[in-house]
């Protein structure tokens, strides 16, 4: 379940600008995406699991039975594991950078 959640919220970041923002556009309000991404999605209505899904262009199946590989392609798997040795600071440049591609 953690898994899952951590997924979620990377893949929401990465497309989104922020969770309240990806709440807002799917229409659930920002409580329950919150709520959801803290507890687990195994908690979380079927039909807002289905919206944050839709959304992010990810197969339910996938994501429940926890099948990540088909969730993230290998680049993205590679930034991931750079990521992780970032500070703080440099994860907050590349984020600013990112959304002024948008």
């Amino acid at each position: 379940m953690e898994k899952q959640t951590k997924l979620l919220r990377y893949l929401i970041l990465l497309k989104y600008e922020s969770i309240r923002a990806f709440a807002k556009l799917i229409e659930v309000p920002y409580s329950t995406v919150c709520v959801s991404l803290k507890r687990g999605i195994d908690r979380t209505s079927i039909k807002t699991v289905i919206k944050i899904c839709s959304a992010l262009e990810i197969n339910i199946d996938d994501l429940v039975d926890e099948r990540f590989d088909k969730l993230i392609s290998p680049e993205i798997e590679i930034l991931i594991q750079n990521a992780k040795h970032l500070s703080n600071n440099q994860v907050e440049e590349i984020q600013d950078f990112i959304h002024s591609l948008n």
